[in-house]
């Protein structure tokens, strides 16, 4: 028989999950041959403000852990929505919620496993939730897999989500 190799990504998105440019791009790479996804959804934060008090002992503590109990459930939500949008690829879909720093999670996961590629799909720096501008960048220094980025224009419309 023939080999046939199976194109792995590792898929890099949170509020973005839910984006007609991020679905039409899977699509595309599906088109393109066997292929399996692992989505990484790395929580996003709340706010600086919240990180900074929520590090401070005092009222503000709690609230910290609430933020980030939210953050986890938004999503844990996302990525349970693309799961379905994406349903028709069955075990050739996997996702995890990983922690706020996208590039450590990423770390993480590449510990656990192998990739082709590394999608990254971001809202723009200045709407991006995300603690480091840098995703990109410190990615491309830091993994030694390509990595490529889909970064959605200030336009472009998030409001599928039910969860905002």
């Amino acid at each position: 028989g023939e080999i046939v190799h199976v194109r792995r990504y590792l898929l890099v998105a949170n509020q973005t999950l839910v984006s007609q440019a991020l679905h039409e791009l899977v699509d595309e790479r599906v088109a393109a041959g066997p292929a399996e996804f692992h989505i990484l959804a790395p929580q996003s934060t709340r706010s600086a403000t919240a990180q900074i008090l929520g590090r401070a002992p005092g009222p503000f503590h709690s609230l910290r852990r609430y933020d980030r109990d939210a953050d986890r459930q938004e999503a844990e939500e996302r990525l349970r929505l693309f799961r379905h949008a994406f349903a028709r690829l069955g075990d050739a879909l996997t996702g995890e919620v990983g922690g706020p720093d996208p590039v450590a999670a990423v770390r993480k996961v590449l510990e656990r496993g192998s990739f082709d590629e590394i999608i990254v799909s971001m809202l723009p720096p200045k709407r991006s939730r995300w603690p480091r501008g840098e995703v990109i960048a410190d990615l491309q220094r830091s993994v030694p897999v390509p990595v490529t980025a889909l970064i959605h224009d200030e336009g472009d419309d998030l409001a599928s989500c039910p969860i905002g």
